[in-house]
Parts: C-alpha cells; structure tokens; sequence
C-alpha cells in the first residue's frame, strides 16, 4: 500500500481504490462481477489482444465485432454471484472471437520465429542484468541512467516502470551490439539482424522415425504419443 503504484491509483480512484484493485486481482471476492473482467475466458485482456496482435502481426484474424460484443454483454445472477453474459444476438460475434483466439497461437504466439526470438529475448536480459547486479554496466554497454539500470535498482518505482516498452527495447539495441560482453553483443546482433534461432521439431522428428519402423505401427495411439514425449523428454534434458 506504500508503493509508487498505490499512489497512483488513490489519485485516480480514491483512497479505497488500491484495497478494491488488490481484492480484484486476487479474487478475494468470488461474487464480484469485475474479477471476470480482469481475468476470465472472456476478459479485457483476451479481447483486446485479439485484435491488436492479429493487426500488427498481419494476419487475417476474421473479423471480431468488438463494439457488438461489449453492447451485448449482460448482468446475471446466480445466488449472490454476479457475471457477465452476451445474448442470443452475439453468438456469432462470440464464435468468432473464440475461433480467432485459437487460430492466434498457432501462427502467431507458437510459431517458430516467436518462439526463437522470445527466448534470444530472456537471454539478452538475463545477461543485462547478470552484469549490472555484477556492477559491471560499461560490460552490457549501458550507462548509470539508462532505464533498464534505473529499473532494476528500484524496480518497485511505477515511473521506472512506465519507461520499459517496446521503443526502450528496439532502442537501446545498438547499445547492445557495441557491448564488451561478447554474450549481449552476440545475441543482440543476431536479433537486429534477424538472425533468430532456429527450432527443431523433436516430436516431428520421432514422429517420422517411428512411422518407419513396422514393430511401432502397431502401437495404439496412447502409448505411441506417451513414447514420443518420452523422446522428446531425453533430447531435452540431454541438450541442456
């Protein structure tokens, strides 16, 4: 309750506003018809990422009537629970809300490209800030008021926070390529340049092997997909 964001939301919402986000949030009350807003199949979140990453990764996500969809919402009430609902009349934009949400993990948050750069991503930053928790700052080619350093010295200040976006990121990559540390230099280069790592489909791969052997064909489906992850399991942990 003391922190930079507390402050924040007591400015906007009063001095009860902070308890009332925090019980949100952590759905001290089951009752409360704003949990499901924050978090549910059908929350804020989902449907606004819905539209917006299917937009900026350009793909064709079939259309979700977002304006039809919250003007159908309605309250109901079962005991002293309160939810939301849509009628009859938005079925079909919820169907393709749904159907959307589905076809987004496989050709946008489960591609490979995604994948190979989220983790080139962690291992940038878990570099930065193995150096600057080292002292080491000059080493990830930062300096003493960039806002990654400011960040992590006080990462409970909401300003520090608010400065932590994509524009920071794509910034300050050059400040990486140039680093001493010949780790963020590497995997910052090879994300400016594209370079991203490439995915090797394990299961694919034993998938195909076995299909060429005749003893597995057999195999009924349960124990063919149990061995498979077996497979995959051993090339895993051994990789690593």
């Amino acid at each position: 309750m003391d922190s930079s964001v507390s402050e924040a939301l007591t400015k906007f919402g009063g001095q009860q506003f902070p308890s009332m986000v925090r019980d949100i949030i952590t759905k001290t009350d089951e009752n409360c018809i704003y949990t499901s807003v924050v978090s549910s199949q059908l929350d804020a979140d989902r449907l606004d990422y819905a539209k917006r990453d299917a937009y900026f990764a350009g793909v064709s996500s079939g259309g979700i009537d977002l304006d039809w969809l919250l003007r159908n919402f309605r309250v109901g009430e079962n005991g002293n629970a309160r939810f939301l609902y849509v009628d009859s009349k938005a079925y079909i934009s919820l169907e393709q809300f749904t159907v959307t949400l589905f076809q987004l993990y496989p050709t946008i948050y489960l591609h490979k490209k995604t994948r190979g750069l989220e983790y080139m991503f962690a291992l940038l930053l878990s570099r930065v800030f193995e150096l600057i928790a080292a002292g080491d700052i000059s080493s990830a080619g930062l300096t003493e008021d960039h806002p990654l350093v400011r960040f992590f010295r006080n990462p409970g200040n909401l300003e520090n926070a608010r400065l932590l976006d994509d524009t920071l990121f794509w910034g300050s990559l050059y400040q990486f390529r140039e680093a001493p540390d010949p780790s963020v230099s590497d995997v910052a280069t090879r994300i400016s340049d594209r370079n991203i790592f490439p995915m090797i489909d394990v299961w694919k791969i034993a998938d195909e092997v076995m299909a060429l052997r005749s003893t597995k064909l057999d195999l009924a489906a349960p124990e063919r997909v149990e061995r498979i992850g077996a497979i995959c399991d051993a090339v895993a942990k051994e990789i690593q």
